[in-house]
């Protein structure tokens, strides 16, 4: 199924608040209107896969790198999480970007941002999205701490629209660019609004 937002006509008058906090489908659809965020910016995903799984490998390097200068975020990332059985870093002055905790989170976060960039935004792909938020991935710590996800989400767009304004690599008009970051900015948005679903399992 193609991505179809709700009808800009009457937005308001049509939506059914009670489905908003349960039905991913229907709140992204209701949220994709009220940002903006259109067939367009998924083309403009598209188009830009490539290029943005690139960008993405350096933005989670530098997002990682940055929360790594702060205690508390060093104490939060050294616990253990669902699907890493390597050893853990038991001294924070230890941690650091190469600790093989870290390179394993940084490999997952990479690899689902990639996945997520390339979605198709049909209503499946969104539930499973929200089912698998419920279920703690895509956070990079858990719910307890969501003052850390907050950081980390904010970094990464902080990072992706630094990387993307700054880079003249890849000859993209500056035009282009704009549209792009915007773009990001919306999905970053969308992603942390589906946090907020009481999907069903």
């Amino acid at each position: 199924m193609s991505f179809t937002p709700l009808d800009a006509r009457s937005v308001v008058d049509l939506v059914e608040e009670d489905r908003l906090d349960t039905d991913a489908a229907y709140r992204f659809k209701y949220f994709s209107k009220c940002i903006g965020f259109t067939s367009d910016d998924i083309q403009r995903l598209k188009d830009n896969e490539t290029y943005l799984a690139n960008v993405i490998e350096n933005a989670v390097f530098q997002v990682f790198t940055k929360v790594l200068e702060d205690d508390s975020s060093k104490k939060v990332l050294m616990s253990r999480f669902h699907g890493y059985d390597g050893p853990l870093v038991t001294d924070i002055d230890e941690m650091n970007i190469e600790s093989e905790i870290i390179v394993h989170r940084m490999r997952r976060y990479r690899e689902g941002l990639i996945r997520i960039f390339k979605g198709s935004w049909s209503d499946d792909f969104v539930c499973t999205l929200a089912l698998l938020f419920k279920k703690g991935w895509g956070n990079e710590v858990d719910d307890s701490h969501d003052i850390h996800n907050s950081t980390f989400s904010q970094n990464l767009r902080n990072e992706l629209t630094r990387i993307i304004l700054e880079s003249n690599e890849d000859k993209m008009h500056y035009e282009e660019r704009i549209k792009l970051v915007l773009t990001i900015s919306k999905v970053i948005s969308v992603l942390t609004d589906l946090r907020q679903v009481k999907t069903q399992e």
